[in-house]
């Protein structure tokens, strides 16, 4: 009664609850049904007002490794195609965060980080068409760091992404800029921003899904 004109958008579990609306269908069918009664027809969910200061979404940082000859000023050369690029000396965690955050204001941005080179990277708005996929979807950080930056100029595509061939993730800030000394044979770290809670409730109002690993809600 009190949520019937209320609207819930899952933020985080959109696979568990498709696999329960599945799983309910197929208990549906057994001749122990117990119809209203029956436990199939009800699952546990965390809800939590959208507008609450607590809510908190943290980004996750791309770390790019394994690619055949890569090399960071021809990367640059063509992401400048699409890219206002600022390179400038980091001095601490808190700054870098702090700078992305007033690049983030202006459009989609994202800090790259590579062989002790570190780089404030803003898709220029004439860019977006570049974007393919719904309209909703290419102002998303996410959306553009992996198509104009992975698919168009390092011609990784999207099996490879979801096979973490050439990726891997990383969600502390404080690690990702570790991982860009390359140790371990990182190429490049790619730090992002945090999407913001309204960038998925419009999404989700426009019938779509967030792109993979573009949120990590907190409470989990």
């Amino acid at each position: 009664r009190l949520l019937r004109d209320k609207r819930i958008y899952i933020a985080d579990g959109h696979h568990r609850y498709e696999t329960m609306l599945a799983l309910r269908e197929e208990w549906r069918r057994e001749p122990s049904y117990r119809g209203n009664d029956s436990a199939a027809e009800y699952g546990s969910i965390f809800l939590c007002n959208a507008r609450d200061p607590g809510l908190v979404v943290f980004p996750t940082h791309r770390v790019l490794h394994s690619v055949a000859g890569f090399d960071l000023d021809a990367l640059l050369r063509k992401l400048g195609e699409h890219f206002d690029i600022v390179e400038t000396a980091l001095t601490s965690q808190e700054v870098a965060q702090a700078t992305l955050r007033e690049y983030g204001e202006r459009g989609p941005s994202f800090l790259l980080c590579s062989g002790g080179r570190s780089l404030f990277l803003t898709r220029r708005p004439e860019a977006r068409a570049a974007v393919g996929g719904p309209a909703v979807l290419r102002d998303l950080d996410v959306t553009v760091l992996h198509a104009l930056v992975f698919e168009q100029a390092l011609g990784i595509d999207r099996a490879a992404q979801e096979a973490q061939t050439n990726l891997r993730y990383l969600k502390d800030f404080g690690q990702a800029l570790q991982a860009a000394a390359g140790r371990d044979g990182e190429q490049a770290v790619f730090l992002l921003n945090p999407t913001r809670v309204e960038q998925v409730m419009s999404v989700a109002e426009a019938g779509e899904v967030m792109p993979q690993k573009s949120t990590y809600f907190f409470p989990k």
